[in-house]
């Protein structure tokens, strides 16, 4: 039996018919029993193989739940699930479609009881429902505008203190030039209340729904929208108010008939107070654009790593991806520098498996990699070095972390002695961080050596230079690939390692941050039959490590 066919069985069983006169997608009308009142709503199915979520519209909501204000969107939409918590099984559209129910009945339930007042002020912006725009002002600011950038891709609105800031989105001059001619001033609000609807205050459509909620906000808030509003007239009084749980604003629209009876700026204060009926809101959403905000959002409550002095000593093929991962985790943000090191130009045969592109060609990749941060991630403080790391110790000894990305074993050893030495003699040392490949790319390691305790990186090979912790099968044959004199003989490999090797390291650098670093000798095996498995784990220092026994011994 097919899905369309199930679904319309399950819902006809529940005594919800098909409105047919919709075309591009499935949908039932129906009513739910909602605290003992009858609430009619639609359930729209946009695709039968039950892709994504039915979405569940009230069709009454003034006359049904005209208290409701949580979770209720667009449209009269309801949010009562959220795709990433509630998935489908397309082998069971019955059930799966039961399970909905069940949900839209759990949160029609809730909303009706008022249970779910809080999720309004957590969730605010939602709530206000209206045009979204990105707020890029700082903390304190004294006069900004509203940009409309136009754009191959499609129009977007800026909120910001000057047009020389839409830089940051990749703009070229002639778009920059028409968004400043077309700009408009903003009256900016600040509340250090938390944002909400009550049962009697939402969304307002008018001025006069928008001045109350205003005053429930901050006394002498409307007074201030009404004083802003007149002094940008003739232009169109545009607001936004910013609090703790977000940024919203809008647009006041004057009626023609009214607009052409203002001769002067002083009667507009006198007509938006009697006429604010009249007076339409056009609501916007704002989403910040602060590096806070960005380089946070995804963390939870992981600290990203932003204020930390780092240093990534080579930005190859391992360090040009981590050094994109790096600046995408709040490095170089918040007081924090990144500093990239690397005394090599990308060259023709890098472009396979390196994360800059054809553009770089020729240029050194530290300075490569800086152009790309500072125009994907303009908050970035990030400095190039064209030299060798080893000219520059005073630097690396000032960082809070030194990453080695070089992946070459002799350039590794070197470092790592430098980091034993400068301990031995100030008994404190920037944390390192070794990453490389190992054979043929066919694992990734990275170590962590931030203390006597524990295992430098010389201590991961015998005396011998047998490796300690045994992960490359010898069978496995690793051969380098002979190229010109010039270019140099290089391991065979595609951008899938060393973007697995960026990964490992970056998570071990915010482990750190956050004060977790074991396992300090993590390893992934990429393929399997060339390597044997070594736990990931905090290794001892080796007594005869020719650079750290006596520093530990």
């Amino acid at each position: 039996m097919d899905s369309a066919r199930q679904i319309h069985q399950e819902m006809t069983a529940r005594r919800f018919s098909r409105d047919r006169s919709i075309l591009k997608s499935i949908r039932y009308e129906g009513v739910l029993d909602v605290r003992g009142r009858n609430v009619s709503v639609a359930i729209d199915f946009r695709t039968p193989h039950l892709g994504s979520l039915p979405r569940l519209y009230l069709n009454n909501r003034l006359r049904d739940l005209p208290d409701a204000v949580a979770h209720i969107e667009d449209n009269d939409r309801v949010c009562y699930a959220r795709e990433e918590e509630l998935v489908l099984d397309p082998h069971d559209p019955r059930g799966s479609v039961a399970l909905c129910m069940h949900k839209i009945q759990e949160a029609l339930d809730r909303i009706a009881g008022g249970e779910l007042q809080d999720d309004v002020a957590q969730e605010f912006p939602q709530h206000w429902q209206g045009t979204s725009v990105y707020i890029d002002l700082p903390p304190v600011v004294k006069s900004p505008s509203v940009f409309t950038v136009h754009r191959d891709g499609g129009d977007f609105i800026v909120v910001s203190e000057s047009s020389k800031r839409l830089k940051r989105f990749d703009v070229g001059d002639a778009e920059i030039k028409a968004a400043e001619a077309g700009k408009m001033p903003v009256v900016l609000l600040t509340t250090d209340q938390t944002l909400t609807f009550t049962r009697t205050l939402r969304a307002p459509g008018v001025l006069s729904e928008l001045l109350p909620w205003l005053a429930s906000v901050g006394e002498g808030l409307p007074k201030t929208l009404l004083t802003g509003a007149a002094r940008a007239w003739p232009k169109p009084g545009l607001f936004f108010l910013r609090a703790p749980n977000g940024t919203i604003g809008g647009k006041l629209v004057i009626p023609a008939p009214l607009a052409k009876a203002i001769q002067r700026p002083q009667f507009l204060m006198q007509l938006l107070q009697k006429k604010a009926e009249a007076v339409i809101v056009e609501r916007y959403i704002g989403t910040s654009l602060d590096p806070s905000f960005i380089y946070q959002r995804n963390m939870a409550d992981q600290p990203n790593l932003g204020g930390k002095q780092i240093a990534l000593v080579g930005a190859g093929t391992i360090g040009g991806w981590l050094a994109r991962l790096l600046a995408q985790s709040g490095a170089g943000t918040a007081g924090g520098r990144l500093f990239l090191l690397d005394e090599q130009s990308l060259q023709p045969g890098n472009l396979g498996r390196h994360w800059l592109g054809m553009p770089y060609i020729g240029m050194n990749k530290a300075v490569g990699a800086r152009k790309e941060l500072l125009r994907t991630n303009p908050d970035c403080d990030v400095a190039a070095i064209a030299e060798s790391a080893f000219r520059h110790s005073a630097l690396l000894a000032d960082c809070d972390l030194i990453i080695d990305a070089t992946g070459e074993q002799a350039v590794s050893d070197v470092l790592n002695a430098d980091f034993v030495q400068a301990r031995r003699e100030r008994g404190s040392t920037p944390t390192s961080l070794h990453v490389w490949l190992v054979g043929s790319g066919v694992a990734a390691q990275a170590l962590l050596a931030d203390s006597p305790d524990h295992a430098c990186f010389r201590c991961l090979r015998t005396a011998h230079g047998i490796e300690r912790f045994r992960l490359l099968d010898p069978d496995h044959q690793v051969a380098l690939t002979p190229a010109n004199c010039g270019e140099g003989s290089y391991f065979a490999y595609g951008v899938g390692a060393p973007a697995m090797a960026a990964g490992l390291a970056l998570q071990m650098c915010l482990d750190w941050a956050k004060g977790a670093p074991s396992p300090r000798l993590r390893t992934i095996r990429i393929n399997h039959e060339a390597t044997f498995e070594v736990k990931d784990k905090n290794a001892a220092p080796l007594e005869s490590c020719p650079a750290c026994a006596t520093a530990h011994g």
